[in-house]
């Protein structure tokens, strides 16, 4: 809904600018700045936000400058090429956490999802649980080689195939 989508844009700005008070996520975004302070609350409740050091100004409250938990949502990126697979973990601010190559020989999809699956598996396994609970889809890349390949019909025996 619309608290989602306020969520989103606020991260979104957080990401640019690297750092924003709730003030200021309000001035840009046009939200209120009570809308404002119930977002940011809500994200760093999740644990999607962390909270810097307030920064005095001239008059009123101390500024809070709020930026992206590097802990906050972790990511699996999966890349299937002819012959190798590229898998990252990275943490929410882009980090790679684990990265790993996987080789194979020209083989089918079910070998080749076999070995990338049992992979991730294994690097799911050394998240905490808070980073597991958060864990957030997987993004998979495939070599325009492969596709071809397999609309064809020819499965995945590599480039002379396809």
């Amino acid at each position: 809904g619309l608290r989602a989508s306020n969520e989103r844009l606020a991260l979104s700005l957080i990401r640019i600018h690297g750092q924003l008070s709730k003030a200021q996520i309000a001035e840009i975004t046009g939200l209120t700045k009570q809308t404002a302070s119930v977002i940011v609350r809500s994200l760093e409740a999740e644990g999607l936000l962390v909270a810097g050091r307030p920064v005095k100004g001239k008059v009123g409250q101390p500024s809070v400058p709020m930026s992206i938990n590097p802990e906050g949502a972790p990511f699996l990126g999966l890349r299937l090429g002819l012959r190798h697979a590229d898998i990252a973990l990275v943490d929410f601010v882009g980090g790679v956490l684990e990265q790993r190559r996987l080789s194979y020989g020209a083989g089918e999809m079910g070998e080749i999802a076999r070995i990338a699956y049992t992979a991730i598996a294994e690097m799911r396994s050394r998240l905490t649980s808070a980073q597991h609970a958060r864990l957030e889809d997987i993004g998979i890349a495939v070599a325009s080689d492969i596709l071809a390949a397999v609309a064809n019909g020819k499965g995945t025996d590599g480039p002379e195939s396809a």
